[in-house]
Order: C-alpha cells, then structure tokens, then sequence
C-alpha cells in the first residue's frame, strides 16, 4: 500500500485513557503485541500515576486494543491490515489530542513486539502526527506459518464460554496439535483468557492466520521506512 492511500480507522476500537500530570503533558500511546490486549501495560499505568518522581509532571497515557484482540472485534477480515491497525491507533491518539489542548498535535508511540511493526507503519504513514517512536523487543524476521495451524478450525472454534476451562477446552478440541494444555494453560495465567461479563480469549485464535500477512506486508515497506 503506498503512502497516501491510508485505511480508514475503526470506528469501535476499545482504549483507555489516563489524563497526565503538569500543564500540558504529552500523549504517549502504548500498542501492544500480537495475543495481547491493552491490559499488558497496566504496570506502566499505575507506575506513572503513583510515582514520586512524577508527582507534578507525567505523560497521559492511551493504551488500546487492536483490532481482533481484546474487546476490540476484527471487523471486516479483508480490511484486517498493517494500515488499517496503524489507522486506528493514530485515529484514537487524535481524538484524544483534539479533546485536550488544541496546542498540542503530536503524539509519542510506543510498541511492543508486534505493536512496534505498527508503530513503524503508522509513523510512516502519519508522520506529521507522530514526534517520537520507541520499539520494544520487535524480532527482523520473515517468518512462515507453522503447519500445525488449521485456520479453518480457528474460524469454527467458539471462544467464549461459561468459564476459562471451557474456553481453553474448545482451543484444544479445534487445534489439538498447536493449541496444548500447556499453552492455554499460558493464555490463562498470562491474562489473556478473562473472566468478566462473559469469559474471553483476549487474542482471537482466528486471527493467528494474520500474523505472516502483517510481518511481510511490513517487511515490504522496511527497504523506504526502516525495520518491518
């Protein structure tokens, strides 16, 4: 996809939004990694907000769920894109800009692993609203799909149930050789099977099938705009 030709942002992408400290504070945007959600940067959130050292002076922070992980839902999966994740999260970060001090215009990503090669796009894409990048623990690599995944059986599984174990039993009746108990036993104690109004699979396994597409779309772009 060539600059210019932008996707359009989700209108339903769920985030969250910590006001900062001081007059003016920055916007910094935390995007997280692929079978993650925004709840991985609470840490970070509650560091800012009860740190001593930013007691006068902290960033607001947004942090968000990208399409097809959290509560955010995948929408269309032919619009599911580098571009169109990039969309969203420079979409949220100007409403918030615009909704607080009309002097500020600009905003800092911050990316972790998968969420960096959006940060990456999205600063390529955007990049009069985008001051500062930083990329966390974000691999190089091409990779190819694992064969053990059946796509197909991903789309079919029910992801949501009465209880964690439930979910976690539907995982491995779909995907028997990749989805293990010792690997959903993972999802669950890493938090991303949740347990709220209904139980979750905060990373929708149909959506692993993406993660080769959106590597090598950005990969595609590294010759012009840096690292996938």
């Amino acid at each position: 996809m060539l600059r210019g030709a932008m996707a359009m942002a989700a209108p339903n992408v769920r985030s969250t939004f910590q006001a900062g400290k001081g007059k003016n504070p920055p916007l910094v945007v935390l995007v997280h990694g692929l079978e993650s959600f925004s709840g991985t940067w609470d840490g970070v959130r509650e560091r800012c907000a009860s740190s001593s050292q930013l007691s006068d002076r902290s960033p607001s922070l947004l942090t968000l769920d990208l399409r097809g992980h959290g509560r955010t839902p995948i929408g269309d999966e032919d619009a599911f894109s580098p571009a169109s994740l990039a969309a969203d999260v420079v979409a949220c970060a100007r409403e918030h800009l615009q909704g607080g001090d009309a002097t500020r215009t600009t905003f800092t990503l911050v990316g972790h692993s998968m969420g960096s090669r959006i940060a990456l796009r999205a600063a390529a894409d955007f990049p009069d609203a985008i001051d500062h990048v930083v990329v966390e623990d974000m691999d190089c690599k091409m990779r190819t799909p694992p064969h053990a995944f059946d796509h197909d059986a991903l789309r079919q599984c029910e992801l949501t149930g009465a209880s964690a174990d439930e979910v976690k039993a539907a995982l491995m009746r779909a995907m028997p050789d990749a989805m293990t108990a010792e690997r959903c036993d993972g999802y669950i104690e890493r938090g991303r099977i949740v347990e709220g109004e209904f139980i979750l699979l905060l990373v929708w396994a149909i959506r692993l099938r993406h993660h080769v597409f959106l590597q090598r779309r950005i990969k595609t772009r590294a010759s012009s705009h840096g690292p996938r």
